[in-house]
């Protein structure tokens, strides 16, 4: 499926085995699972037969590491990484007596690394470990059987079949918490995002609105999506829409998965009722009830669900007011509200008293037909109902989501929405929250056909079936050919496909069409999808694309979701530019020593001193390369905002990709060659020193060393666009720090600094040769570098360097509120370059 997309490099997974990761299943949980069932003693825990189920307690831990485990299990950790692995093996051999260097000097970096990294661990997981105590031991209302009163107790010791009463979360006005630090360079190359609706583009706060009953619909007013697709219209509002006349002032709200409770919160106020049964909502139902007896001694049904399966169970008697209720719930989905359809009936006495047995039979059974033996006792009295009316909750949506899509969308990151609303419903919200835009055509996949539904009224199921997956393929290829037909146009598409015909879509033989449509449209929404629907299309699309994705959701629906995705934000970034200078400053400095080595026959004798090999990317090289990834940024915040384009640098790996490290790898080899062959033909053929002395391999080594730290922290300070005083520090305070260190280490005796050996301050400090050297190998190994960028900012520039060429000429731009012709003219450029990616 995915052999013919080029795929992206992965930051995290480029430097680490794979190895003992479990891999992901279909089964998120056993929960729900066909057969699932468990027996649960409430409110008495001390029962014997309880005992033997020996169920988990509710006590939480998401560490990764504990007191015992931590040392060899993040020992094992780091040994995963290929570069660790490596250092441990160089300073395995070093330990031989033919290594030309001393053990200590090769173990010790490894050490400081490798510690510094434990140490990050457990800072994480501490972080991680007070959060789980904070959760374990949050206090929780629990009924105590023995004294008949409610007593508060921790949550970790809570046990199944507890009573816990009001149990619930309170907004917390805390920050995001990243869970791990492992993924942070993935962000910066999302390539698609997928979301949940409810709870995260919406705040899954239901405010009961609107209702139909007995064919008449109350409550006016207009909702966000209203008003959105009013704006989308260029219509205005009507002052008078927003007096007190719209809505009853006293609204029921709601907090839920489903909005389920409205009804009976109404309720409370018209009566009294004994609850004797709740039939349970479920995905494959669509639907729940309840079966009371009223202060007149009748039992009835109450049951309310989705319209798609409420209308086929009312009785043929008893269809009043169902062209109107449909109609009416066509207008509440268009105006982006969440609707249930109530109906009832009555029971008699004798009927009920025979389905109570069947009802509790299947309750209390063990096999694993126990869930379809629940849903066939529901089945059996979920029939022949009344038709009551509709209800509509409005689920607001978040704030900024509108304008956080639309900066998303237009940095070409796709967007998918996987919901279970209806399709009216979600089309409607993507208008509003700017995920379907004006002037975007909409290409809509469905079975919600005559032709389908004729068939499915006669029930040969693989006749639906066939219909149905050709059904699917042939609109697939119809939006593909509708796409292709205006590829040179401007003209952005957005997907809308319904859950019957996502379960088709997803099947083998049409999974890679499907994809091939949806990575076509700038915006995807997937309506009525399961939660194992949602983790299939985000496996899809990550294995599909080769690409990073993200995934958001904020409930249990989610989870799949979640754990598919390469970054999954439940309710990575670091830009290429450090990795490519690693790989720089690494060549240049490692074949210096393979020059060196070809120079001197390769007998084995090293060009640098021990320690200057140890402290080379502990102390000469590595703090500027922190400041590069925590202050450099190459436009500013608000330009990033202002040219959302900019991410593409990200998500197209221009900052790293493959020709772009191998050009930073060959910028190291040309560097070695300049620095190794620059000091070697300036310094060896004459007197180095006033007294006629000659350069010796000591000497040699320190000038070509110097070299080094001073190129390579140079190349950084070229790099950099962003400078701050801390930067500075860094870099010139790296170099100082490398003759501050050989003056130390120098002073030393000549059984510790061996070569070392007062170098500086009696060899090459006192040498003009010294520092003339220096001034012009460092000069003539940034030309290259330099060179190269002034050709590329002047002909073939990246987005931020436009967008720095703008900033440059900030003044001149505010002034006149127009830019200069050849920015102008760079900008049309990039847009005719952008415009196929767009469409």
């Amino acid at each position: 499926m995915s052999g013919g997309r080029k795929r992206g490099i992965r930051f995290s997974k480029l430097y680490s085995f794979s190895c003992l990761k479990s891999p992901f299943s279909n089964e998120h949980s056993q929960i729900g699972k066909k057969g699932y069932s468990r027996v649960v003693y409430c409110n008495d825990l001390d029962n014997q037969e309880a005992a033997q189920y020996n169920y988990c307690g509710n006590y939480v831990s998401t560490t990764k590491y504990t007191a015992v485990n931590f040392i060899p299990k993040s020992l094992f950790e780091q040994f995963r990484r290929v570069a660790n692995i490596y250092f441990l093996v160089v300073a395995c051999v070093s330990f031989s007596p033919l290594a030309p260097y001393s053990a200590i000097s090769v173990l010790a970096p490894l050490v400081v690394v490798i510690g510094a990294t434990m140490a990050k661990e457990a800072v994480e997981d501490w972080r991680r470990r007070k959060q789980d105590i904070e959760a374990n031991n949050r206090k929780v209302k629990v009924y105590d059987n023995k004294s008949g009163t409610v007593k508060e107790t921790r949550w970790k010791k809570l046990r199944v079949g507890d009573l816990v009463k009001d149990m619930y979360a309170e907004e917390t006005d805390r920050p995001a918490h990243a869970r791990t630090s492992n993924l942070n360079e993935e962000l910066g190359q999302v390539h698609t995002v997928l979301s949940d609706k409810t709870g995260t583009l919406t705040c899954n706060s239901m405010e009961f609105v609107k209702c139909s009953i007995a064919g008449t619909a109350y409550g006016r007013g207009m909702t966000e999506v209203e008003r959105a697709l009013a704006r989308r219209k260029e219509d205005r509002q009507p002052e008078d829409d927003f007096t007190s006349e719209d809505l009853p002032r006293n609204r029921v709200t709601t907090q839920a998965e489903n909005p389920q409770p409205i009804l009976g919160s109404i309720a409370s106020g018209l009566g009294s009722y004994k609850l004797l049964h709740i039939l349970e909502f479920s995905s494959a139902r669509k639907r729940m009830s309840v079966i009371v007896r009223n202060e007149e001694n009748q039992l009835l049904l109450l049951c309310k669900g989705a319209d798609s399966g409420m209308f086929e169970r009312l009785s043929e008697k008893e269809r009043l007011f169902e062209a109107e209720t449909k109609e009416h719930i066509k207008k509440y989905a268009e105006a982006g509200l969440r609707t249930l359809v109530v109906a009832y009936r009555e029971i008699g006495e004798e009927e009920y008293r025979q389905w109570e047995e069947e009802f509790l039979m299947a309750k209390t059974s063990i096999s694993e037909d126990r869930d379809e033996l629940v849903d066939a006792a529901a089945d059996r009295i979920e029939g022949d109902l009344i038709l009551l009316g509709a209800t509509a909750v409005e689920d607001k949506l978040q704030k900024g989501v509108p304008e956080c899509i639309e900066k998303l969308s237009n940095a070409r990151i796709n967007i998918w929405v996987l919901t279970g609303d209806k399709m009216e419903t979600a089309i409607n919200i993507g208008y509003a929250c700017s995920l379907l835009r004006q002037g975007m055509k909409a290409i809509v996949i469905t079975l919600d056909s005559p032709d389908i539904n004729a068939l499915e009224k006669q029930g040969d199921k693989e006749t639906i079936a066939k219909a149905s997956s050709e059904s699917v393929g042939s609109q697939i290829r119809e939006g593909i050919a509708q796409i292709d037909s205006v590829k040179e146009s401007s003209v952005t598409f957005g997907l809308i496909i319904d859950g019957k015909s996502l379960a088709f879509a997803l099947n083998k033989n049409l999974e890679k069409l499907f994809l091939d449509l949806a990575t076509k449209c700038a915006s995807v929404i997937c309506c009525r999808s399961s939660p194992k629907q949602k983790a299939l299309v985000t496996r899809l699309v990550k294995m599909g694309t080769g690409k990073t994705t993200l995934s958001i959701g904020d409930g249990a629906n989610d989870v799949g979701m979640l754990q598919e995705a390469d970054i999954g934000v439940g309710i990575s970034g670091v830009e290429g530019m450090q990795i490519c200078y690693f790989f720089y400053k690494n060549i240049a400095f490692g074949f210096t020593l393979f020059w060196f080595e070809a120079y001197a026959s390769f007998s084995g004798q090293p060009a640098y001193n021990d320690w200057y090999m140890s402290f080379y990317n502990v102390f000469f090289t590595s703090l500027p390369v922190i400041a590069l990834g925590v202050f450099d940024q190459d436009v500013s915040a608000r330009l990033c905002l202002k040219y959302p384009m900019l991410y593409q640098e990200g998500v197209q790996n221009i900052l790293f990709s493959w020709p772009r490290i191998l050009g930073w790898m060959g910028n190291g080899f040309i560097s070695s060659m300049i620095i190794f062959f620059f000091t070697s033909h300036s310094t060896i053929p004459q007197a180095f020193r006033n007294d006629g002395q000659v350069v010796d391999y000591e000497v040699f080594g320190a000038t070509m060393y110097t070299c080094v730290v001073w190129a390579v922290n140079c190349q950084m300070a070229l790099s950099i666009n962003y400078f701050t005083w801390i930067q500075h520090l860094f870099i010139w305070g790296s170099i100082a720090f490398w003759y501050i260190f050989l003056i130390i280490y120098g002073s030393l005796s000549p059984t510790v600094s061996t070569t070392a050996y007062r170098v500086l301050v009696e060899a090459c400090a006192p040498s003009p040769f010294y520092w003339l050297a220096t001034v012009l190998v460092v000069v003539s190994t940034l030309l290259p570098y330099f060179a190269y960028r002034a050709f590329q900012t002047r002909f073939r520039p990246m987005y931020h360097d436009i967008i720095q060429i703008r900033r440059s000429l900030g003044s001149e731009t505010e002034a006149s509120g127009e830019l200069p012709l050849r920015v102008e003219d760079k900008l049309y450029h990039l847009k005719e370059r952008l415009r196929p990616r767009e469409s």
